[in-house]
């Protein structure tokens, strides 16, 4: 909490904030001037993905992913009620980067991983990024 109060530009891992949160969540204070409550507002309000994912997948989940950011993102992704296609657009959004060129066996595997991800038996085809 020293971190996130202390200095706004202060790296602190999400392995830590989650920690914290859940932490927090789960004890009753002892004896302090702020309440857990008010810091885990403080957390969610910097920190918004901490408090979705300790919400909606909680905490075994979370440590089963290893507290990678990047798959947490992918299993919040699949639990959201939207079609399909639009799952698949914003994984391939947070997957690739913009405006570099990628080769197509990357493209090819990384998309296989999204329909993987999904549960969509199809076998993954670069020109699946046309649609």
């Amino acid at each position: 909490m020293e971190k996130i109060e202390g200095k706004a530009n202060a790296r602190v891992t999400f392995k830590d904030l989650f920690d914290e949160y859940h932490r927090l969540k789960t004890t009753k204070p002892f004896f302090s001037l702020e309440s857990h409550e008010d810091l885990c507002a403080q957390i969610a309000v910097k920190y918004p993905l901490v408090k979705q994912a300790y919400e909606e997948l909680g905490t075994d989940k979370v440590q089963a992913l290893k507290y990678h950011v990047g798959n947490i993102k992918r299993e919040l992704m699949k639990r959201q009620p939207a079609p399909t296609e639009y799952k698949i657009v914003k994984m391939i959004n947070t997957t690739f980067q913009k405006q570099t060129p990628i080769a197509k066996s990357k493209v090819k595997a990384e998309l296989q991983r999204i329909y993987d991800d999904l549960g969509i038996k199809q076998r993954a085809k670069a020109a699946d990024l046309n649609k």
